[in-house]
């Protein structure tokens, strides 16, 4: 699997105007390390029974530990984009629960 890093950055040019521009930067995760998230307390169903919302939860390990990843910055794992919303920093890993964008 392909874990794909998006960053907008916005810089002026000489006249001032605003011109935004987007970097990439991706990794190799494994299947494992990318699982469903699933506390009851945060599901959220709709009517016809479908999840509202598609949390996830990445693991970060070994040199991907280190990568710099922020809340509230997008990532794109196999052409799906997510929104991270919690970062948890252990030892010997990084937890990141993801939310799906839609």
């Amino acid at each position: 699997m392909i874990l794909t890093i998006l960053r907008s950055s916005t810089t002026f040019d000489e006249w001032g105007n605003p011109v935004e521009t987007t970097t990439e930067e991706s990794y190799e995760i494994d299947e494992i390390d990318f699982q469903v998230y699933d506390r009851g307390d945060i599901l959220k169903i709709n009517n016809d029974g479908t999840f509202k919302h598609s949390y996830r939860i990445l693991f970060l390990k070994n040199e991907l530990k280190d990568i710099a990843l922020d809340v509230g910055e997008i990532v794109q794992i196999d052409g799906r984009e997510y929104k991270v919303v919690q970062i948890q920093q252990y030892q010997r890993h990084k937890e990141v629960i993801l939310v799906g964008l839609e």
